[in-house]
């Protein structure tokens, strides 16, 4: 049954290609210009974006890890068709290609919280294909194409995307490209992390630099200094530059504070996470409507069984009242 079922949809994928014979879109994209990017190029700050994405993907993959395979799946499509089900989980970026909704948005989420980690904001832009063999055109597919970092720019109520000079095979004139405002879905975190991130992106590669030139020169007469400490010193660091979100440097600081506050660590991370989870989706919602226009259609994205806010403020209470440490992270786990 599932063989047959992924043939069909291989088979409707097909058909729409076919029939697609036109993309719409307005955004330009261009390689990343002398080696830039959104990528960290510091280690700390990279380590600290991958954890947060692998933890959030984690969230869709709980209850497979606790051997509940016949659970109900963590994400529905509501008010949706069967054909405008497979037109959006098809349209997100690096999707594994299986028309599982779930997994699908598990491995989105898991990128676009990468992201917001490094670099505060990812925006995309929505990509129609048409079928206008037939008339008026239908919409038969869809894509989230990716806008380069820092290329978008607000005036009032317009958008638009400012191509750099360098950037080549682009006339003087179209230096600047008028976006559709209901095409560009930018994904940001929740307000009240936004901050917090800005300083971790500017302290975390100055505590970086610092600890590696005072690597590069342990040959240099340091009398008196024990390296231990100097480590240890860097390592607290860090630990008070990430103190917001929880992160524990994959156990880097783990031999420097108690039991207690180890699980309090923990589980300020695992709020940090939930939230920044459940802005993406709630961003992705908005942009499955907006697609569902496109086809009259309301889609409504829910989703149930993940880790939630509630389940932190208890996991807290209980571990004020003393409760042992694993029985707190247990729902987390």
């Amino acid at each position: 049954m599932q063989k047959r079922d992924k043939r069909k949809r291989h088979m409707r994928r097909q058909r729409r290609t076919a029939n697609s014979d036109t993309w719409d879109g307005k955004a330009r994209f261009w390689p990343m210009l002398d080696g830039g990017g959104a990528f960290p190029t510091d280690m700390n700050l990279w380590m600290c974006a991958e954890d947060t994405g692998t933890a959030v993907w984690s969230h869709f993959h709980r209850l497979e890890r606790r051997g509940s395979q016949s659970s109900p799946k963590p994400l529905m499509l509501q008010n949706c068709s069967d054909d405008l089900r497979e037109i959006l989980v098809a349209s997100l970026p690096d999707a594994p290609g299986s028309g599982d909704l779930s997994e699908s948005v598990g491995w989105f989420v898991n990128a676009v919280a990468r992201t917001l980690v490094y670099d505060g904001r990812l925006a995309y832009e929505i990509r129609g294909g048409w079928d206008r063999s037939v008339s008026p055109a239908r919409l038969i597919e869809t894509a989230l194409r990716y806008i380069p970092t820092g290329s978008l720019g607000r005036l009032a109520s317009t958008i638009f995307q400012i191509i750099p000079p360098r950037v080549e095979g682009i006339a003087s004139g179209g230096r600047i490209v008028r976006l559709d405002r209901s095409r560009v879905v930018e994904f940001r975190p929740p307000r009240q992390w936004r901050r917090h991130l800005a300083k971790l992106r500017t302290s975390l590669p100055i505590v970086t630099r610092l600890q590696h030139e005072w690597m590069l020169g342990l040959n240099e007469d340091r009398s008196g200094e024990d390296p231990r400490e100097v480590r240890r010193a860097y390592d607290v660091q860090i630990a008070r530059v990430t103190a917001p979100f929880g992160w524990t440097g994959r156990r880097l600081f783990r031999d420097y504070i108690s039991e207690f506050h180890f699980a309090l660590r923990e589980l300020r991370w695992q709020r940090f996470c939930i939230e920044l989870r459940d802005a993406i989706l709630t961003t992705l919602c908005d942009a499955f409507q907006r697609i569902g226009k496109l086809r009259n259609e309301s889609p409504q994205l829910v989703w149930n069984h993940l880790p939630t806010l509630e389940q932190v403020d208890d996991a807290e209470r209980m571990l004020r009242d003393g409760t042992p440490f694993n029985k707190v992270l247990e729902p987390f786990k």
